[in-house]
């Protein structure tokens, strides 16, 4: 399988990942490392970069150029932001870094960073219209999204490292620097036309300060899920959490749970820009985006011409089956037989398209655990599904994908109570039937040769004969459906008799 590997040189940290990538344009991560070389703090005073912070980025570049000669990628990408772009030395800084690691480095543009910004969001998030900020160590970009369209961008010189450094943001924090920094926040705000021209309520957010916030907001409410990419953040919890940092001096912020120690003083600075901006543009809750400009970076190579995945969820569930090596003939045909079955059991509810999705993922991956064991295999499938990279599905559709893919097995312990946080009541009874409904799909798919090709329900108040049809001898697979009666009978309070 060929590889890709992405070197960004950031304002905070210098980042490696190692992506393999498929056929039809798929990719998984498979190397992921960052050093916090913090070379914003070396260019703050006179826009050089120091010396022992040049040091500090060739020797990671060296050991990074190191990591990819072993795994022999295809192609090696290094670009770099906002530090050594604004750095006065910047020619010697690169040629120093191509001399001493063979490594060639673009620098990006505000607006090309941006862009693969863009990219990587659109790509991996169910989003049509909204508003990104990625913000990084030393620069945030601004991105308004409308119908998957990259409609406007700017890249301001506000980061992480440059506000907690220029506003003293480090360790305890004055009211009246807090007051300054606030100011110079909404000035750089007022200045960007278009960002009061639409309505922005919804705001995704790029970058370790975002995914930082994040993990303490999934700390503090001991969430289920040990998820980055698509966690929501709301307005008031945001809120609360900048409180938090700023009440802190940097010692106690290092005991806060979810808080990096390399971004204990930086963390405030970050968090004060992003609290302005919620405010100003009256923001109501934040998407966490795990991917990003290197993200950005690999889909602008899988699709060079500027194209879109079509469908994000899709696209994340065959790259999935790719990588299980899951024919896709027989979860397509599982996926026809539960949708024909649902909507025939459920003649008066509108299959909405949250639960559309989920019922597709569910049974599209439910056999996917079988990569790791087939005994059991519906237990696995249900860890795979939730700990996987699924784009396009809210945490809250995942976890019932997971228990609805479970559910196809025997005896499936998966516990629904440990996700009590985001699933509710009705969503429990949905991931019974659905299971239920999987259940007989799968069976009557169980040898996978596609011997039923329809099944039509005749519902009466206390029986549903469920009669199929199709090529072949169904002897077998009509049997192991019957088998289902019992919990079909539990569950939706009917006989079911199969024929």
């Amino acid at each position: 399988m060929q590889k890709i590997a992405i070197i960004d040189i950031g304002s905070n940290s210098i980042r490696l990942i190692l992506a393999a990538i498929g056929q039809e344009r798929f990719f998984k991560i498979i190397y992921d490392q960052s050093v916090p070389v913090r070379l914003e703090e070396g260019i703050a005073l006179d826009d050089y970069i120091s010396e022992d912070r040049i040091e500090k980025a060739l020797s990671t570049l060296t050991v990074f150029r190191e990591v990819c000669s072993r795994h022999n990628p295809i192609k090696t990408i290094a670009v770099a932001t906002e530090a050594v772009r604004r750095a006065v030395n910047q020619r010697e800084f690169l040629s120093r870094v191509e001399s001493e690691t063979g490594l060639t480095v673009r620098v990006l543009s505000g607006q090309e960073e941006a862009y693969y910004d863009y990219l990587a969001v659109v790509n991996s998030l169910h989003l049509k219209d909204g508003l990104v900020m990625d913000l990084g160590g030393g620069s945030a970009e601004l991105i308004w999204v409308a119908d998957r369209k990259i409609v406007e961008s700017v890249s301001l010189p506000i980061g992480a490292i440059t506000l907690s450094l220029g506003f003293e943001m480090y360790d305890r924090v004055l009211p009246e620097m807090e007051r300054r920094l606030f100011d110079h926040l909404y000035d750089l705000y007022r200045g960007i036309p278009w960002l009061r021209e639409i309505p922005h309520e919804h705001l995704v957010g790029v970058g370790g300060s975002f995914r930082n916030l994040g993990k303490i907001d999934r700390c503090q409410k001991d969430y289920p899920l040990n998820l980055t990419h698509n966690y929501k953040l709301s307005q008031p919890d945001l809120l609360q959490i900048y409180h938090l940092l700023k009440l802190q001096d940097l010692q106690q912020r290092r005991e806060i749970k979810g808080l990096s120690g390399d971004r204990a003083d930086i963390i405030v600075g970050a968090a004060a820009a992003i609290t302005a901006l919620v405010d100003f543009c009256g923001i109501k809750e934040i998407t966490i985006s795990g991917h990003g400009l290197r993200e950005g970076l690999i889909y602008s190579q899988l699709f060079p011409y500027g194209g879109l995945v079509e469908d994000v969820l899709d696209y994340s569930i065959d790259s999935s089956l790719f990588y299980y090596n899951i024919d896709r003939e027989h979860p397509c045909h599982v996926l026809n037989l539960v949708l024909s079955l649902y909507r025939q059991l459920h003649p008066l509810q509108a299959l909405d398209e949250s639960r559309e999705k989920v019922l597709k993922t569910a049974a599209m991956l439910h056999d996917c655990g079988i990569m790791v064991r087939y005994y059991r295999h519906h237990d696995h499938s249900f860890y795979l599904i939730l700990n996987s990279d699924l784009n396009g599905l809210t945490h809250r559709e995942l976890v019932q994908s997971a228990h609805i893919a479970a559910s196809h097995g025997q005896q499936s312990k998966t516990a629904m109570s440990h996700y009590h946080a985001l699933i509710s009541k009705d969503d429990i009874a949905f991931i019974k039937r659905a299971g239920v409904i999987l259940k007989i799909a799968t069976s009557l798919d169980q040898c996978m040769d596609g011997v039923v090709d329809s099944v039509e329900c005749q519902v009466s108040h206390d029986k549903v004969i469920l009669k199929t049809s199709g090529r072949g001898n169904p002897e077998l697979v009509v049997r192991a459906a019957q088998q289902v009666a019992r919990e079909f009978k539990k569950t939706f309070k009917k006989d079911l008799l199969v024929v």
